[in-house]
């Protein structure tokens, strides 16, 4: 809303996602250089992906505030990467739509263009997108952010 800007505060464990939550944020980011550093690893990738998962399982399951997950480039597959990491994301959606009721706009964001070069954007890359839109509207979600997409033509289709 106009003047009341969502302010996302970075967390890496259940401890400062409990400190988060209750100092009264609305939302929460998980970045993957805080993540991986307070696991013991450098970014880039280095944390393995059971363990980041399994740390974003306990974030979330730690609070009700919808959480935001930095994958970096989705480690080797990012199909499997995005689906282990969204299991339960549509549903939280569903409930934050409920709780924040119409006045909060809820945009909903997806990496897709952001794996792979620009020049290989296509329509595979579309339709994964637009079915991850469908299914964050049908939760909740008023917009979709899809950063990374420059192609005219793809970004008409998906307008």
């Amino acid at each position: 809303m106009p003047g009341q800007p969502l302010v996302l505060f970075n967390i890496w464990d259940v401890g400062s996602a409990a400190a988060v939550t209750a100092s009264g944020a609305q939302a929460l980011a998980s970045g993957s250089w805080s993540v991986a550093h307070a696991l013991g690893f450098s970014d880039g990738e280095r944390t393995p992906l059971d363990l980041a998962i399994e740390n974003l399982k306990r974030i979330v399951a730690a609070t009700d505030l919808p959480v935001s997950v930095d994958l970096e480039s989705g480690y080797q597959d990012i199909a499997q990467t995005v689906q282990r990491a969204l299991e339960d994301q549509v549903e939280r959606l569903r409930r934050a739509r409920g709780a924040a009721g119409d006045p909060v706009f809820i945009n909903a964001r997806t990496d897709v263009f952001f794996q792979k070069p620009t020049e290989e954007h296509d329509a595979a890359m579309l339709h994964e997108t637009l079915e991850r839109a469908r299914a964050y509207a049908d939760a909740g979600a008023n917009g979709l952010f899809a950063p990374g997409l420059s192609h005219l033509s793809l970004i008409a289709r998906l307008a």
